[in-house]
């Protein structure tokens, strides 16, 4: 109550708001609390937003856009919820309401437009989730005419780009369907579009991704490469796109390096794990020797469980470029160090996994906070190895216990 209050206090003294009754206050205040709630709590959101619906009922006329927020908003709860029908009966009241202010001069608290839009674009979303893919196609290309980036499309871009999404909502999921859709987005565009197009480049992209979850790698990488050409004909392109071009180039060769890991093709893997490095804003300033060394350490890295042989050629590698081109106490030796140790410990040699934890630790005491969750993390493994595999050495464990706990509690 005392929030209440203080909301609807706040409410009265707001330029925009201070012209409102009471109950308007009271109604806007609990849609307020409840849209707030509808990602993290929706059955309270539910309750707030139900309370401002009751109100506004009372007090407005039954199509006032406000009204249709509430139940908008009242459908994003119940889809959070996974109730998917009570979500469309919501999202199809607020269509029916939004409809009738599309072409309002008034400004209301959100854009009717853009909210029209996101009802057809959530209905899509439900449908899909529910296998009703006619239903999901409807609603999509409805989004679509009404959205401002692509109203302008024709319909039968407007069609590519709808069997694009749906394939793309599918991909990690159902990467059979997804395919099918893709592969029609892309039958569409190749038929309207010239074969560079950049759309044509993520549609192979995404064909690329479906394949790679159904295991089908060689047909993955080809779909791959073929984006990856098309990519590099749009790095320069001022045009604004569905997605970042660049990012998508990298993304192609990262995938590329990820499938040639499976198949411990670890030349090809260099290649495109260097390319990525080449293209990724983050390391794009390296010099060759650092990137090269980032490949063999991201390469250990993700062999250390599997492989873990593979794991010590490659980190030995990186560990080598590194300390020549580092100073030895740097932390990225550290990080060699702490997984050289994990490789060991996994190929169950202790001797060797205690001495490069240990190097490891000696390292990060040197240039990271005291309080640090990586120097904790060292601690852990020391106890753990000594617990299970050096049972002479209790005190030592007991010891690196305590300081992981420690750090732990202060981090």
């Amino acid at each position: 109550d005392d929030v209440l209050h203080l909301k609807t206090r706040a409410l009265t003294t707001d330029k925009k708001t201070c012209h409102l009754t009471e109950k308007e206050k009271e109604a806007k205040w609990y849609y307020n609390l409840g849209y707030a709630l509808v990602a993290t709590s929706p059955d309270k959101a539910l309750e707030f937003i139900n309370k401002s619906l009751e109100i506004r009922l009372e007090i407005l006329p039954e199509d006032h856009a406000t009204i249709g927020f509430c139940h908008h908003d009242i459908g994003r709860a119940y889809q959070n919820k996974s109730m998917f029908d009570e979500a469309i009966k919501h999202y199809k009241e607020s269509i029916e309401i939004y409809e009738k202010h599309l072409l309002d001069e008034e400004e209301y608290q959100f854009n009717i437009t853009e909210r029209y839009r996101r009802c057809h674009s959530n209905i899509a979303e439900i449908y899909t989730k529910q296998d009703d893919y006619d239903s999901a196609f409807n609603f999509k290309m409805k989004a679509l005419t009404i959205d401002k980036k692509t109203c302008h499309l024709t319909e039968k871009k407007k069609e590519g780009q709808c069997y694009y999404d749906l394939g793309c909502q599918l991909a990690a999921t159902i990467p059979d369907k997804a395919l099918e859709f893709i592969n029609k987005s892309l039958e569409i565009r190749l038929e309207i579009l010239p074969e560079d197009h950049a759309t044509i480049g993520f549609c192979h992209h995404d064909i690329g991704r479906a394949y790679q979850n159904k295991s089908m790698f060689d047909e993955a990488i080809k779909h791959y490469k073929e984006s990856i050409e098309i990519y590099e004909k749009h790095l320069l392109d001022e045009e604004e796109y569905q997605f970042n071009i660049t990012e998508r180039y990298r993304r192609c060769h990262s995938n590329i390096a990820e499938i040639y890991t499976k198949q411990n093709n670890y030349d090809e893997i260099l290649y495109f794990k260097m390319k990525a490095l080449s293209i990724d804003e983050k390391t794009c300033y390296l010099t060759e020797k650092e990137k090269e060394t980032q490949c063999y350490y991201d390469l250990g890295y993700t062999l250390v469980a599997t492989n873990p042989d593979k794991a010590l050629e490659f980190t030995n590698k990186s560990l080598e470029i590194r300390l020549e081109i580092l100073p030895e106490d740097h932390a990225t030796i550290g990080f060699c160090h702490q997984n050289i140790g994990a490789a060991y410990e996994n190929k169950s040699m202790y001797n060797e996994a205690i001495e490069y934890a240990i190097k490891s630790l000696e390292i990060r005491d040197k240039i990271l906070p005291l309080i640090c969750i990586e120097t904790a993390a060292s601690h852990s493994t020391l106890a753990l190895v000594y617990s299970k595999h050096q049972l002479d050495q209790s005190e030592k464990c007991n010891e690196h216990c305590v300081k992981a706990l420690e750090i732990s509690k202060q981090s």
